[in-house]
């Protein structure tokens, strides 16, 4: 009768291929072919397995068959020893006990050899169980970094959404603050030419006004209307370039000395002349009652 008792780790690495298949929702498919080699080799090692533990089982119905012979020889034994006391005949005794002996001395013999060849065998089945068991430690630690690298590409796949995200918001963000400084530079634009034909009119009304001498309140008023349009040009033109300011040219005034005044350096001219070349060819070309825009020392234009 055939032994189907398996050892313990056999059941459990029976069932270890449907631990390491792959699972029906793993993103990742390129991990399948290397699953398969693995299930594959456990199987292999599984039916190798099976295959010596059946030998096992039929050393031991041998082993068991041998001692049932022992068993029988020894019951000839007795049964020769009994016919001994109650038969006259003494000297056929030992002729009928000694091919017993020797037939049992031989199976006796066999019977180490066997023992002997069998105790070789366990101990190469428990050598191969071991490296069997090694062999699964080793896929289950393999299956163990494979989840633990497919953690990782998930996590790097949620970072790169993550960035991809942020990426698209910084790329909304860069189109509104591109199309607020077109609308700015649209409005800057605008506001330079509209500041330009506000002074040409404010100047050519100012000598015209000299040339006649007239103080007459309507032309005033028309100068004054003028001035104030043009601060207020100038102030959103200042306001559009961050500007520090404006400033209303004085008599005996000249960018130096504005300058001078503003950042205690007159060798600082150039920046004002450069904040107001829409109204300004030359830097000489200021007159009393111009506004001008007065940038910081930092920035250019």
């Amino acid at each position: 009768m055939k032994n189907t008792k398996y050892p313990t780790i056999i059941l459990m690495l029976i069932a270890l291929p449907g631990l390491f298949a792959c699972s029906p929702d793993e993103p990742d498919n390129a991990k399948l072919p290397q699953n398969i080699e693995l299930n594959t080799r456990l199987v292999a090692l599984n039916v190798k397995l099976a295959d010596l533990s059946e030998q096992l089982a039929q050393s031991k119905q041998q082993t068991r068959d041998a001692n049932a012979t022992i068993l029988n020889l020894n019951q000839r034994i007795a049964q020769l020893e009994k016919k001994q006391e109650t038969q006259p005949d003494l000297n056929a005794l030992p002729q009928q006990i000694d091919p017993s002996q020797a037939e049992r001395q031989k199976l006796e013999q066999q019977l180490q050899d066997y023992l002997k060849k069998e105790e070789n065998n366990l101990k190469l089945l428990a050598d191969k169980e071991k490296q069997l068991q090694q062999s699964a430690a080793k896929l289950v630690e393999s299956q163990q970094k494979q989840a633990t690298t497919q953690s990782q590409v998930n996590d790097f796949k949620q970072q790169l959404e993550e960035t991809r995200a942020l990426m698209q918001s910084l790329l909304s963000e860069q189109r509104q603050l591109d199309n607020k400084l077109e609308n700015s530079e649209q409005a800057l634009s605008l506001a330079q030419t509209k500041a330009n034909d506000i002074s040409l009119k404010y100047r050519n009304m100012l000598a015209r006004n000299t040339r006649l001498e007239s103080d007459d309140g309507q032309t005033r008023t028309q100068l004054s209307d003028l001035r104030q349009e043009l601060e207020s040009t100038q102030e959103e033109i200042a306001r559009l370039t961050q500007s520090r300011g404006i400033y209303t040219v004085q008599a005996d005034d000249n960018l130096s000395k504005i300058a001078a005044f503003f950042y205690r350096d007159g060798n600082q001219w150039a920046n004002i002349w450069k904040a107001n070349q829409f109204l300004l060819d030359k830097p000489d070309l200021i007159y009393t009652g111009m506004v001008l825009v007065i940038p910081h020392t930092d920035q250019t234009f």
